[in-house]
């Protein structure tokens, strides 16, 4: 078993797509990060202009309005100093992560089937489950490896772009937060591993993956509460709140505890259920 997790690990990070994907999350970083500085600097430019506005018409009138505007990704207390923390935090929550996820998981998995590697080992284990584990290891790895990579490209995008108003922020609530990205992301990774598993193919688990992190699976869940709204007479059910890929938006610094609870079983159910899957389905089916 051990000697399987080395041979995946070893495959992983010699693999073309591994160093492409490395390349990418730099790529990503300086993107993400690029982009906040930017909204950053539009909200401090509005604000200037929204005080000296004021102060040019408060003697014509008292009732002053200050519009500023706000990115998604962005918060309107950044202008004096931008916490590294809720940066990397509110950057991860534009799925962006779980898009390479998406992409870069089935290239890897799929790739033994197109090189033979699967049919050399398969025949020389007794259980033949071992070897979806040894992948389930390897994407964890692959994943983590993902995710270092980027809060250490962000923290320097962040020196780059905002400089001498980057802080640290607070280290638990980087951990935490990320922490519970990197579930939500393996649960996908693994998911988009067992259909790799059971289709053999690439195809469908990329385009499984890129449509649930680019938001398109929105669409299939609203049908869906609009069906069982009008079923049970009740608007109150979302099937997003029970899916990985929505509930990543929903990680905050000051989300509730039952929110919190949400997200951990959430993630940890999907990922469970497919790694049950993808052994099942190598242990039953002809390699």
């Amino acid at each position: 078993m051990f000697n399987l997790i080395k041979m995946d690990l070893y495959r992983m990070v010699h693999s073309v797509s591994f160093k492409v994907m490395m390349v990418v999350v730099i790529a990503v970083a300086f993107f993400t990060i690029g982009m906040t500085s930017y909204d950053v600097a539009y909200t401090r430019e509005q604000l200037e202009k929204g005080v000296v506005q004021m102060e040019e018409t408060a003697a014509e009138d008292d009732k002053i309005v200050i519009e500023m505007g706000i990115s998604v990704t962005s918060n309107d207390s950044w202008v004096d100093e931008v916490p590294f923390s809720e940066l990397v935090n509110e950057n991860m929550k534009s799925n962006l992560l779980l898009l390479l996820c998406a992409i870069f998981v089935p290239l890897f998995v799929h790739a033994e089937y197109k090189n033979g590697y699967i049919k050399n080992i398969a025949g020389q284990l007794s259980n033949r489950g071992m070897l979806v584990v040894s992948k389930l290891v390897a994407v964890a790895v692959q994943i983590l490896i993902l995710f270092v990579g980027y809060i250490v490209w962000a923290a320097v995008a962040g020196m780059v772009f905002f400089k001498d108003t980057l802080v640290t922020g607070n280290f638990m609530d980087l951990l935490g937060g990320s922490a519970l990205h990197y579930l939500l992301c393996l649960a996908v990774g693994y998911v988009v591993l067992m259909l790799t598993l059971v289709t053999r193919s690439s195809a469908l688990p990329l385009t499984f993956g890129v449509l649930c992190s680019t938001g398109f699976t929105a669409l299939l869940y609203s049908g869906i509460n609009m069906v069982v709204s009008v079923i049970s007479g009740k608007d109150t059910f979302d099937i997003g709140l029970y899916t990985p890929e929505m509930n990543v938006g929903h990680i905050t610094f000051d989300m509730t505890n039952g929110t919190l609870m949400r997200v951990l079983i959430v993630g940890c159910v999907y990922a469970v259920l497919a790694a049950v899957i993808a052994v099942r389905v190598m242990k039953k089916r002809d390699v």
